[in-house]
């Protein structure tokens, strides 16, 4: 049996993401799709609208053979790192053959060409890259900037494309592991990333914003009941109040925080009253707005270093995924865990520690919902 693999965060799941399933075996070749999936917190800096539980279930039933988690540790991280996490739990289970992510443009030898360059960071392309943050331009304007002065425009333009960055991402996480999966590009159906709708199919933003209007998205999603969505007012207040009794030092010690940025947090956190509005506040050309969000979000939940996973988590699976983790046993280089029972008696030390530091993470997002 072939597999293919997938990085989502399924935020809803809906109509575009089984259709990207039904391509992904189709393109790759394989019998069966297996999904490494941003639990409760995304990777924009936010509350999953719906528990992961729901999403990972609801992916099975749109075509998904094994759901799989990707820790808050590793969502609530900027694009590199949240695909290097990713991908190294789909190369740890060993029975991978493929990678399929949805882009923008599906021209896979241009994504790899600009992951290869991005890999490799010529002098050329550092010397300019860092003059443009020397400037105040956010890490991603510089990095475009850099690219386009030594591979073109239309290099640059790429990466102007939220899809596009991920996929170049993904093939930057593969080479890295040395991996022998296999990548494919679907192009992207219907609305854009954080467009609007085209028949049936919708952006997952757009269909967030029809959720918390209390609209009717159905037509959308591939299913007709749903829980409420998370109550993210309720849980920015809570970052809020969380930050006001924080000092700047403890603010510092949390990821991505860097350059006095924690006294800025500290500022804002007095004067805002939701977490929209201190979101605005802090943003500065340099620091883009997700950027921000996984911050706040990371200090709330005290979120510091970078580690990759230490276990593979499953959230859902079919009969066809019984087989895949049947076959795992054998190949995977990490422990497989579903429940806390299983972890444990299968991890220890630092594994062990973040299992239950997880645990505390969704009870949050439970509490906060």
């Amino acid at each position: 049996m072939r597999v293919v693999g997938i990085v989502c965060e399924y935020n809803p799941f809906h109509n575009g993401h089984k259709y990207h399933i039904e391509q992904s075996e189709k393109i790759s070749g394989c019998d069966a799709a297996v999904c490494v999936m941003s639990g409760n917190y995304v990777q924009r800096g936010d509350l999953a609208v719906f528990d992961k539980m729901f999403r990972a279930e609801s992916a099975v039933w749109g075509g998904a053979d094994l759901v799989l988690e990707l820790p808050a540790s590793f969502s609530l991280r900027p694009a590199e790192l949240f695909a290097r996490g990713a991908i190294y739990i789909l190369n740890s289970l060993g029975c991978v053959d493929a990678l399929s992510f949805g882009a923008e443009d599906d021209n896979i030898d241009a994504l790899r060409k600009t992951a290869d360059f991005l890999s490799d960071e010529s002098e050329e392309y550092k010397a300019v890259l860092n003059r443009g943050l020397d400037e105040g331009l956010s890490f991603p304007a510089a990095r475009g900037r850099a690219v386009r002065s030594v591979l073109g425009v239309e290099y640059e333009e790429m990466l102007k494309k939220p899809n596009n960055i991920l996929a170049v991402e993904y093939l930057k996480a593969l080479k890295y592991f040395g991996s022998d999966i296999e990548p494919f590009a679907v192009r992207r159906r219907g609305a854009a990333h954080d467009g609007g709708a085209t028949g049936r199919f919708a952006s997952a933003a757009h269909i967030r914003g029809m959720l918390a209007r209390g609209e009717d998205a159905g037509c959308f999603l591939p299913y007709r009941s749903f829980p409420a969505p998370a109550n993210t007012e309720l849980f920015g207040r809570a970052v809020i109040a969380d930050l006001c009794k924080k000092s700047a030092e403890e603010i510092a010690n949390t990821a991505e925080v860097s350059e006095g940025l924690e006294n800025r947090i500290k500022s804002a956190a007095q004067e805002s009253g939701d977490f929209e509005e201190l979101v605005g506040k802090i943003k500065t050309k340099r620091y883009t707005e997700s950027k921000i969000r996984r911050i706040l979000i990371s200090s709330y939940l005290g979120i510091k270093e970078f580690e990759l996973p230490q276990y593979i988590h499953i959230l859902a699976f079919s009969e066809k995924g019984r087989g895949i983790l049947n076959a795992a046993k054998k190949t995977a280089a990490l422990p497989i865990v579903k429940n806390t029972s299983r972890a444990k008696k299968l991890l220890c030390g630092s594994a062990r520690e973040t299992w239950f530091r997880e645990l505390e993470y969704d009870r949050i997002y439970e509490v906060m919902k």
